[in-house]
């Protein structure tokens, strides 16, 4: 059992990529600690149902964690289809705010996995704007980036991948993450 006895911590667990994530790390022997919005049908070895969409959900779920993690694998995510706020929120910036919140918690070795797209393929393409929207502290108000961006609805999805993908090769080389 390659993972016996490490704590990985998967976000989205309740459905979709995230459950199958979850469900690997779990038949490979890890603890796993589920976090989704909604309850999963599986029982794993703890569960924090959750809200990454703004900052104090984020904190909730960082406070419910464990003192130690080895991994985070951040999952979550939504289509595009809610609109780019919210989409950009759960897609990047709470995930961005859940791994900051998690490093603490973070055993020496550990991992924080993002999972990203293709479609987030274009930030090369907008390397100006995906800088910019990158460099926002804390948990901004994303509604007010993305109109001062001038990004359209219907480019949520791609420009969240796009921002995750980004900032996953900068936190590399961030203190915290070393």
């Amino acid at each position: 059992m390659m993972l016996m006895g490490k704590i990985i911590a998967v976000t989205g667990a309740a459905s979709g990529i995230g459950a199958r994530t979850a469900d690997v790390c779990a038949s490979l022997g890890a603890d796993v600690i589920a976090i989704d919005r909604n309850e999963s049908a599986i029982r794993y070895a703890g569960f924090i149902q959750g809200d990454i969409s703004n900052q104090t959900g984020v904190d909730a779920i960082v406070q419910r964690l464990p003192q130690r993690i080895d991994a985070l694998c951040n999952v979550a995510g939504l289509s595009g289809a809610p609109g780019i706020a919210p989409t950009v929120a759960v897609n990047f910036y709470g995930l961005r705010a859940l791994s900051n919140g998690a490093s603490d918690r973070m055993r020496d070795g550990g991992a924080v996995v993002n999972v990203a797209s293709i479609a987030g393929f274009g930030w090369r393409a907008n390397l100006d704007r995906a800088k910019a929207m990158v460099a926002a502290r804390g948990f901004p108000d994303v509604a007010k980036i993305v109109a001062e961006h001038k990004v359209p609805d219907s480019y949520g999805y791609p420009l969240s991948k796009e921002l995750l993908l980004l900032w996953t090769q900068i936190a590399a080389h961030e203190p915290q993450f070393k």
